[in-house]
């Protein structure tokens, strides 16, 4: 979560949304900690790392996406905004059963 347009869009939303209401979690394709992660955690948010998608790690990051939302059932809708991989992720919140898959 850098300081990018999409990102910055979302920080404005989740900063004046009713979070006892809704709340954002946040998946993220890279190790290290963006700009906004700090404001996102101390806002309640939880920031879960996935490693970069790349043709030579596809099988582990299938698995990992399978595995997250397996174990994470409490989510209701999920929004990926990943452009042409939004729909790893979307697949795997559905095959997991728990989720609403929502693209841009």
């Amino acid at each position: 979560m850098n300081r990018g347009g999409l990102e910055t869009m979302l920080m404005n939303y989740y900063r004046k949304m009713n979070r006892s209401i809704i709340q954002f979690d946040f998946m993220v394709n890279r190790i290290e900690r963006g700009h906004y992660d700090d404001e996102i955690e101390r806002l309640g948010g939880n920031i879960y790392r996935m490693p970069p998608i790349r043709p030579g790690n596809y099988r582990k990051y299938f698995r990992m996406l399978n595995r997250f939302f397996e174990q994470h059932q409490e989510y209701k809708v999920v929004h990926s905004h990943i452009n042409e991989n939004s729909s790893f992720v979307l697949r795997a919140a559905k095959k997991s059963g728990s989720a609403l898959p929502n693209c841009s």
